[in-house]
């Protein structure tokens, strides 16, 4: 609570504050009429620019003269902040000294600009109450609409962009393989930056370096980097350090022994300063779930190599969204950025309606669709031509499958997608009569079923290699 003093100039002419049995005049008993005839003088005047980094608790705000005729005694001071963006007008508590709370004056300053530590010029209005014992009348009069201040706010300087810097590059001081991503947002307004790195074996060290360090004239190992204070701190949580002229951010050391994992994920909030490192191991499988089936159906994705990548085809029609298991949302992954997933709060984005490869890599945090526009059954029989519209399927999205009637009339026959040779389906293994399990991966040129020769009804299922399969029907 602010003390009660006024502060005033050598013209400010001033009696003694209302008293108990004043009204409540927050609803002025003023004749408006009479109040513009008073010679009531109220003038103010804006501090000197505000730094919150240095700031006192109690921030000088303005200063000001009030002169008032005799018979009428000063009530109170009233300051508003208003966004000149859209007019909104912020109250803030002001003392009889013109100095508000710094803690009042942050919440309002970085609701409207923000965190970022750049000097803001903030817009406000004063007015002065004034009343006669006698009458118990309100007089109001305010200072200039546009008086200014700057106010730059209190926050650590955060870079665009930072990258790892460590044991998986062997301290390279220009390799920017793994760059911490914060998925393209104002990093005053999502400051935790993010990046998965492999594994190296034993003890892996490792900084956090920002952009700017491979271009500054002063060499790249400068004051900047992020670490920790104490060099070799294995924690997997904890306080981070952002180094200066005068401090020196330490390494970090992830014991792989103690923290096995194929691959870490290492999060740094730039913000509060603080880390978190995960080590993973992934898993064979990842689910997409969506709109698609009413947020009730996880259509598996396939990683093969437990190194994070993984790949399905499924129909999508609305927004979506990624987690690790089937059966719970525990962990799921959600947009953070344009083609970036990681621990958010938004689902990703419609892509359209239409049928997709879906790849994700959770090493790199992204996503990828390529929208399966067409598949062309191609073979002998067409000429091997993959463009071949008359041959091309359609998909039913009732069904789940891509469907053609065709007259196949010689072995030898395989699935493209859009036109092109680049992903195709045959048999695996080397199978020309694999029906059940087809693979993208150096397919087999399939033969014609038992039936021989004739017109087939042919349904295409895709899900995930090893779940793929074509069902073949003789009309």
């Amino acid at each position: 609570m602010f003390k009660k003093l006024l502060y005033c100039s050598a013209i400010v002419i001033l009696a003694t504050s209302c008293t108990e049995d004043f009204d409540d005049w927050a609803s002025p008993q003023s004749n408006p009429d009479a109040a513009e005839s008073l010679s009531v003088q109220f003038t103010a005047t804006p501090a000197a620019d505000i730094d919150m980094a240095t700031a006192a608790d109690v921030i000088p705000f303005f200063t000001y003269s009030l002169n008032m005729p005799e018979g009428y005694l000063y009530d109170s001071l009233a300051v508003n902040v208003i966004d000149l963006t859209d007019g909104t007008a912020y109250p803030i508590a002001c003392s009889e000294e013109g100095s508000v709370a710094k803690t009042d004056l942050t919440a309002i300053v970085e609701g409207i600009y923000g965190k970022r530590p750049t000097a803001r010029l903030i817009t406000f209005a004063a007015t002065a109450y004034a009343y006669t014992s006698s009458a118990k009348t309100m007089v109001v009069r305010s200072a200039t609409d546009t008086l200014t201040i700057n106010v730059t706010p209190e926050a650590p300087v955060i870079e665009d962009a930072y990258y790892y810097v460590g044991g998986a590059t062997n301290w390279s001081d220009t390799d920017q393989t793994y760059k911490l991503s914060n998925g393209g947002q104002d990093p005053y307004e999502n400051p935790v930056f993010t990046v998965t790195v492999p594994a190296v074996g034993g003890d892996h060290w490792f900084k956090i370096a920002p952009a700017s360090a491979y271009t500054r004239a002063e060499g790249f190992w400068g004051g900047d980097m992020v670490g920790v204070a104490v060099n070799g701190t294995s924690d997997l949580e904890g306080k981070l350090v952002v180094g200066t002229n005068d401090i020196i951010a330490q390494s970090w050391k992830i014991d792989e022994a103690a923290n096995p994992g194929l691959y870490y994920t290492i999060s740094v909030n730039l913000l509060d300063q603080t880390y978190t490192i995960m080590p993973l191991n992934f898993g064979a499988w990842l689910y997409e779930i969506g709109n698609e089936s009413g947020w009730s159906t996880s259509h598996p994705l396939y990683g093969p190599n437990n190194d994070g990548k993984y790949q399905g085809y499924y129909y999508l029609d609305g927004q979506f969204k990624f987690k690790p298991n089937a059966d719970n949302w525990d962990g799921d992954y959600e947009c953070i950025g344009e083609w970036q997933i990681g621990q958010g709060s938004d689902n990703c984005p419609d892509p359209g309606a239409g049928f997709y490869q879906i790849d994700v890599d959770l090493a790199t945090g992204t996503y990828a669709l390529t929208q399966v526009n067409s598949i062309t059954v191609v073979g002998n029989f067409n000429g091997w031509n993959q463009a071949d519209q008359t041959t091309h399927m359609v998909y039913s999205v009732e069904g789940g499958y891509w469907e053609a009637t065709l007259n196949l009339d010689s072995n030898g026959f395989k699935f493209a997608m859009n036109d092109d040779w680049s992903v195709s389906w045959g048999g695996s293994n080397g199978d020309p009569s694999a029906y059940g399990d087809l693979t993208q991966n150096s397919g087999k040129d399939l033969d014609l079923p038992a039936d021989g020769v004739g017109t087939y009804n042919i349904k295409l299922y895709l899900s995930y290699e090893g779940s793929n399969k074509v069902v073949l029907t003789k009309q």
